[in-house]
């Protein structure tokens, strides 16, 4: 039975079933003591959660140990024994950077790293990045580079714009001949002079309202320009009008089938139409 110690009224002498080992201990913790014996003893039977640290585990342990540099003699505490093998000074020497960076050649501030940061971000660009994904694809057919924002037209068929054109072309009719695919009007030099004739012939001066001030003003073919080839650049074929009046009259004779009465008829006839 443990006894009462004359000193306190709060500690009772204790002592180990195994080890006959005594102590002293609080009152309040006899009752949660369910196995009757000391630390070590429950240790060893692994019946407590607690370990009892001892040799280099314990942390006031010290041993002397010799360094690898300059063998000289250092104390060395708890689990630094089994990392530390040298001393503070021979320590700091060993952590002195002597790398330098592999593209520029300036000393660095650690060892750990290869690059300045100056370098670094511009080693991680293209074919060297984590994300690289092999890049813009190149076209079937000249080899250059699609341009990355892909249209319909270049995911389907893998080729460039450039090569889009003429026979590779999805709006290409195989069954026009060579003079009917002759190029577009203002790419001529003989269209330009045309213009120019009608325009000295009418003043530079609209026929339905008389706008003169320039700038806005259209050669008009009397006669359609794609089903008339034979009066394409005839000057009696052409008349200036201004870009409204232009407008106004084709929305009420239509694009197609033009002819000499509905200008006669616009002109003289009829009033000008306002928007």
């Amino acid at each position: 039975m443990p006894k009462l110690r004359e000193d306190s009224k709060m500690y009772l002498k204790v002592s180990c079933k195994k080890c006959n080992k005594e102590w002293y201990k609080l009152k309040y913790d006899i009752k949660r003591w369910k196995s009757g014996m000391c630390l070590e003893c429950t240790s060893l039977l692994g019946l407590s959660k607690v370990k009892v640290l001892k040799g280099v585990e314990h942390p006031l342990y010290i041993e002397p140990i010799k360094c690898e540099d300059c063998f000289k003699q250092i104390k060395v505490r708890g689990k630094r024994l089994l990392m530390q093998k040298k001393c503070a000074v021979c320590y700091n020497k060993s952590r002195e950077n002597k790398s330098y960076c592999k593209r520029c050649g300036i000393k660095l501030l650690h060892n750990t790293t290869t690059y300045c940061a100056k370098c670094f971000p511009e080693t991680r660009k293209g074919e060297n990045s984590t994300s690289w994904k092999g890049g813009v694809p190149n076209c079937i057919l000249c080899c250059g580079k699609l341009s990355t924002y892909k249209s319909k037209s270049e995911k389907h068929t893998g080729i460039c714009k450039k090569c889009l054109k003429g026979e590779n072309s999805k709006r290409w009719n195989k069954e026009l001949t060579e003079k009917d695919r002759e190029p577009f009007r203002t790419k001529m030099p003989q269209y330009y002079e045309w213009r120019k004739l009608v325009f000295n012939r009418d003043c530079y001066c609209c026929q339905k309202c008389g706008d003169n001030k320039g700038g806005n003003l259209c050669s008009h073919h009397i006669e359609n320009y794609s089903s008339n080839k034979e009066k394409r650049f005839d000057v009696g074929n052409g008349i200036t009008l201004c870009e409204r009046c232009h407008i106004n009259f084709h929305k009420k004779y239509g694009w197609k089938s033009n002819t000499q009465e509905q200008i006669n008829d616009y002109i003289i006839l009829q009033e000008h139409l306002i928007f």
